[in-house]
């Protein structure tokens, strides 16, 4: 049955229309490059401060810009010379060779590698192994990286970000660890396509009910020194343009987005895989005044029922009005892509430099965001996923 739904489901998000025709131009907003200078002369244990936690001014702006689908970004979050320590010790790793290509690295419109230039990262083992590197400093980080997780546990009402003993800072097999950490590196003309970090379950094959954990959060703290608008490597991201109603990137009971009802008031589309029965039905739902509204009948998990185009959204849409006012969260990779805009007519471009001490925060499932090329030096970073348990398959 699960192979079944898996098919069903990657099909029918492939085969649901825009309604609305790309956008070649859209708004775009930069942020600007941090005033503050970077550090020489560092310490190589210099540590962060005691306790580098989020004033609740701050706190309020990351709960509500996470929420409402947007990046948040934070200058300064750690001392220059902590991050410069940090720097140093991802390129002492690197010099050893214990960096390597991610998934992601060729996951561009053309779906090409080169070792030479492609995003390459230091495999978690080699993060948590103290004989390698300045391990010091990488303990330091990752306690206040979790107090920074337990800080938006709390604020974000996502409990699962906080429980359990399984750790990133234990000693846990790579598979069994409930959170993410590593450095990361992008060469100059380096790029990373567009993507988003975490997908229904449903729409993973074979792994997407395998882990007792998802990725909620996605996190970044840059330490590059000196970066410049010239040296390109934007976080670039795609916001919704019109405010969002209700909940995204996942319902309370752990349902994840999968796409968009597009108007002025827009609202989450979500997923009911109906894991607590054995039926092999699907559907989507909106949550509005905090309740759930299907809008779709149940469909069953056979794709032989979507291949006349056009008839797989009239099954699922009861209502043709909101067939056309679908719009996926990602829609699958094409060989096409290369030649299409990378934002429709309903996202804002919102770009954000990888200026040295940056945090970056924002929701795991809903935004879309992509690296542009970087220019003339390489791009570092400290980057990770905090998780939150996912549903059960069987109730």
């Amino acid at each position: 049955m699960r192979h079944q739904l898996i098919a069903s489901l990657s099909f029918i998000l492939l085969i649901t229309p825009y309604s609305q025709p790309f956008c070649f131009t859209s708004y775009v907003h930069k942020l600007p490059a941090s005033s503050g200078r970077s550090a020489r002369g560092f310490a190589l244990n210099s540590a962060p401060p005691s306790t580098p936690l989020l004033t609740s001014a701050q706190l309020s702006e990351a709960v509500r810009t996470i929420e409402s689908g947007h990046v948040y970004t934070l200058d300064n979050y750690l001392p220059s010379s902590f991050i410069s320590s940090l720097r140093l010790d991802a390129e002492k790793l690197y010099s050893d060779y214990l960096f390597e290509a991610d998934g992601l690295a060729s996951y561009t419109t053309q779906r090409t590698f080169d070792p030479n230039i492609s995003r390459q990262v230091l495999k978690s083992k080699y993060w948590h192994n103290t004989s390698l590197g300045n391990s010091l400093t990488r303990l330091k980080f990752g306690q206040t990286i979790k107090n920074l997780r337990t800080q938006i546990s709390l604020s974000l009402n996502r409990p699962t970000l906080e429980t359990g003993t399984i750790d990133y800072m234990s000693d846990w097999p790579d598979d069994k660890k409930k959170h993410e950490i590593s450095y990361t590196r992008y060469s100059p003309l380096a790029s990373l396509g567009r993507h988003t970090d975490e997908h229904s379950e449903m729409l993973k094959k074979r792994e997407g009910w395998g882990r007792p954990t998802r990725r909620s959060i996605s996190w970044l703290i840059y330490l590059n020194e000196d970066w410049e608008e010239k040296n390109g490597g934007e976080l670039r991201t795609y916001p919704r343009k019109h405010d969002i109603e209700g909940m995204l990137g996942a319902s309370k009971e752990g349902d994840l987005q999968v796409g968009w009802l597009k108007g002025e008031k827009e609202y989450a589309v979500f997923l009911d895989a109906k894991i607590n029965d054995y039926t092999n039905q699907v559907r989507l739902f909106i949550i509005k005044n905090n309740e759930r509204v299907y809008v779709t009948q149940d469909f069953p998990a056979d794709p032989t029922l979507y291949l006349a185009g056009g008839v797989g959204v009239k099954v699922m849409f009861a209502d043709k009005n909101l067939s056309k006012l679908y719009e996926p969260l990602e829609p699958p990779k094409t060989p096409a892509d290369a030649y299409l805009p990378t934002t429709t007519n309903s996202e804002d471009i919102h770009d954000v430099l990888p200026i040295g001490g940056r945090l970056i925060m924002f929701d795991s499932v809903a935004l879309p965001h992509e690296v542009l090329k970087c220019y003339e030096k390489v791009r570092w970073s400290c980057s990770g996923w905090w998780h939150e348990d996912q549903q059960d398959f069987y109730g």
